[in-house]
């Protein structure tokens, strides 16, 4: 569990809660930074703002307007939360932002984070590593063993705004659903996150097998559908049914699942994926799917490890841990 926070006059704080930001002030921190700002603000959560300094010798603390910041973590940073800080009120005036150093290695500091947090937004690439990298030490290492829903985004290029040009869905979630645990629980998060921000969902349904085909717009008691596929696809009815204001499109395909869903999603407001589906092994913590998304989606992805048993329940990931 996640230790009580500890400001600098010592005294404790509750769990960190609602989004957390992992922020070094790289380029792709700033992008994670806006994404988790809206979303806090559309969720009616906190924002949380989480600045790793391993060569710090203070304990985790809590900058608050009165601490003295640039004594406790140095000019550099204070500035560059000061900064975020800033900006984020700017545009979300009301949302509350607390902002956190901690004197963990990002990753440690980031998963600690999401035994309590709702959802953990993290750039792709932060200040470390090579610039030809297209994912980060960091995400690699966070978004297999999170306790949360983790969220990657990425610093837009051309490839990202051709894409978003010619989506198929775009302002829409596209959530990959093969019935199994994980990715119920993929389309639940789907579904909230949809209908905070007023966006539609796309369920995308695709079995193995052959002969392969592209998605194809279907319902979900089709009779051209195997009995397998319709079962699977009545528990995304249920599911959905928990959202009604949410607009829901189903999708089958047959094929390799992580190219169907790149190609699907590319240039979407989000694709949505559980840690594991029914194949592969169970003692993977990240499955192959949700892996190639991380690293070859040209648009945020959002890998869900946990939530809440209430579907119903408020927050990105709801209020209560299952």
């Amino acid at each position: 569990m996640t230790a009580p926070l500890a400001d600098p006059e010592g005294s404790v704080s509750p769990p960190i809660e609602g989004v957390v930001v992992g922020f070094d002030g790289s380029p792709a921190a700033q992008v994670a930074l806006e994404w988790g700002a809206a979303a806090a603000v559309a969720h009616g959560t906190a924002l949380t703002i989480l600045r790793s300094r391993p060569d710090a010798e203070a304990p985790l603390i809590e900058l608050t307007d009165d601490s003295a910041a640039d004594e406790l973590v140095g000019d550099g940073i204070a500035d560059d939360l000061a900064t975020a800080v800033e900006h984020v009120n700017s545009r979300h005036p009301d949302l509350t932002i607390h902002t956190v150093v901690t004197p963990d290695s990002p990753v440690d500091s980031l998963l600690a984070a999401s035994e309590t947090a709702d959802l953990i937004a993290i750039g792709s690439r932060g200040m470390e590593g090579f610039a030809g990298l297209l994912i980060g030490s960091t995400v690699m290492e966070v978004t297999p063993y999170a306790r949360c829903p983790v969220v990657v985004l990425y610093v837009p290029d051309a490839d990202t705004e051709a894409a978003r040009e010619v989506a198929r869905h775009p302002g829409s979630v596209v959530v990959g659903f093969d019935g199994s645990g994980h990715s119920q629980e993929a389309l639940t998060f789907a579904l909230r996150h949809a209908a905070a921000l007023g966006l539609g969902v796309t369920v995308v349904h695709i079995s193995g097998g052959s002969p392969k085909h592209d998605p194809v717009p279907v319902s979900p008691d089709a009779d051209e559908l195997t009995a397998e596929v319709r079962e699977d696809l009545d528990q995304a009815v249920r599911i959905a049914r928990n959202f009604p204001a949410v607009p829901v499109s189903y999708l089958h395909a047959v094929g390799r699942p992580a190219g169907i869903l790149i190609r699907e999603a590319s240039g979407s407001a989000l694709v949505v994926v559980g840690a594991r589906g029914r194949g592969g092994f169970a003692q993977l913590l990240l499955g192959s799917v949700g892996l190639q998304l991380v690293i070859h989606a040209e648009c945020p992805v959002a890998v869900v490890h946990h939530l809440p048993t209430d579907p119903a329940s408020s927050g990105p990931a709801g209020s209560a841990r299952a």
